[in-house]
């Protein structure tokens, strides 16, 4: 595939289909193009093509209706397909049938049978007995902005509230009582999420959780991006405030 040009046509009603050879490229570590085969079982009824997913014979013959690049079956389709990880982006606004290879109008090959034997383009009745096309969809890592103590605080709190701003303010930090304990002490390194909120839940003033927010902030790295989805706010949570 990284060889060999693609061509794409749109069969889900929209438009704008990647068509140059910039939006073609092969897999990157930033970029990587999805495969998902769709398979049907049918029959020819005077001369027309009857075919259909739910005619699929059990999966010792035939394969899932929808299967990976590798001919693995997959759990998921064309309507429901989603990007690995937040770390990633959808380049392409949709799937797109490759029309490359020796295909039909529509993008199906046809064959005698799903394994063994060769596909085509055409469908003459007597060794078309099924069918499949390949839907392919390109994805993009997101670019990460610069780390800044000002941008991550932005991100996590929105542009009216400022963590190292209010920190300043506080003049002190106070006595960190909650921390204070055998196993770890104020100073260390809030690099993950769950040291964030181990730290958060036996914090016993607001100053003290502003603190360690601060420290995540400066030591989290890409965690900052994970944890919108930890941390649910109830619809009238505030920002903590100095206590």
């Amino acid at each position: 595939m990284a060889d060999q040009q693609i061509a794409l046509v749109d069969h889900t009603n929209g438009d704008n289909t990647p068509a140059s050879p910039a939006d073609q490229q092969p897999h990157t570590a930033d970029s990587h193009i999805d495969i998902l085969f769709e398979n049907q079982r049918g029959w020819f009824v005077f001369g027309i093509p009857l075919f259909s997913s739910k005619a699929l014979w059990n999966f010792k013959i035939d394969p899932a209706p929808w299967v990976d690049a590798r001919l693995k079956p997959s759990a998921v389709n064309i309507t429901n397909a989603q990007v690995p990880d937040p770390s990633w982006v959808w380049d392409w606004k949709s799937w797109y049938v490759d029309m490359s290879l020796d295909v039909d109008e529509e993008g199906w090959q046809y064959s005698l049978l799903f394994r063994g034997s060769p596909w085509h383009g055409n469908h003459p009745w007597f060794h078309s007995f099924v069918r499949r096309r390949r839907w392919l969809r390109k994805r993009v890592k997101q670019k990460l902005p610069p780390k800044s103590k000002a941008s991550a605080g932005e991100r996590l709190f929105g542009e009216t509230f400022s963590t190292v701003t209010t920190l300043a303010r506080s003049g002190t930090l106070g006595t960190m009582s909650g921390l204070q304990s055998n196993e770890q002490s104020v100073d260390d390194e809030v690099r993950d999420i769950a040291m964030l909120m181990k730290k958060l839940k036996i914090a016993a003033i607001d100053r003290e959780k502003i603190f360690i927010i601060h420290t995540f902030i400066d030591d989290g790295g890409e965690e900052l991006y994970y944890l919108a989805e930890q941390v649910k706010l109830s619809p009238h949570a505030r920002p903590p405030t100095l206590a």
